[in-house]
């Protein structure tokens, strides 16, 4: 025993009375140092974590070093500086976190807890086809119309946007009261069974233009 520690450079103290808790030359099982009394509150290079990554390779980036794994087998640090993790770094879905594209943001294949891809980097600043809202329906479609697709839901279960261009939801779209607020028939207005806070048919689609 004394031979291999020999061998792996250990000073034969495991607390070199410092202060910092541990000996400049302290090898962890995996024959790094654990502390290499350098001030920097990391261990050396060479101290290695479970997955076989450097914990703190000292070039002041407060991170692990390429190669520094995480869980999941990506790089948690890949000292690029712009303070996020590498391509390969990810996420529980299994999606990349930081695809290192510059657009703060993660890359084509983050995945949001529905299963939807949270941002595609497409430059359209929202999430892309698939994205999916606790209620089953796309947020973004990606098509421009500034709001959801067709299956886009609401708290009642009707469709937000259908994309129609009209600029109103779809029919389906549920008002608190339980009536349609556009049913798409292109008069403006509310379909029969949208009823306003009195209890009274807002637009009984007749054609008059009123209630």
């Amino acid at each position: 025993m004394g031979t291999n520690l020999a061998i792996q450079g250990w000073d034969g103290d495991d607390d070199d009375d410092d202060g910092d808790g541990g000996g400049g030359r302290c090898i962890d099982a995996n024959g790094g140092v654990v502390d290499d009394d350098d001030d920097d509150g990391g261990d050396g290079v060479g101290c290695i974590d479970d997955n076989g990554g450097v914990v703190d390779d000292d070039d002041d980036g407060g991170g692990g070093g390429v190669g520094y794994i995480d869980d999941n087998g990506g790089v948690v640090d890949d000292d690029d500086g712009d303070g996020g993790d590498g391509v390969g770094c990810i996420d529980d879905n299994g999606g990349v976190v930081d695809d290192d594209d510059g657009d703060g943001g993660g890359g084509g294949g983050y995945i949001d807890d529905n299963g939807g891809v949270v941002d595609d980097d497409d430059g359209d600043g929202g999430d892309g086809v698939g994205c999916i809202d606790d209620n089953g329906g796309v947020v973004d479609d990606d098509d421009d119309g500034g709001g959801g697709g067709v299956g886009y839901i609401d708290d009642n279960g009707g469709v937000v946007d259908d994309d129609d261009g009209d600029g109103g939801d779809g029919v389906g779209y549920i008002d608190d009261n339980g009536g349609v607020v556009d049913d798409d028939d292109g008069d403006g207005g509310g379909g029969v069974g949208c009823i306003d806070d009195n209890g009274g048919v807002v637009d009984d689609d007749d054609g008059d233009g009123g209630d």
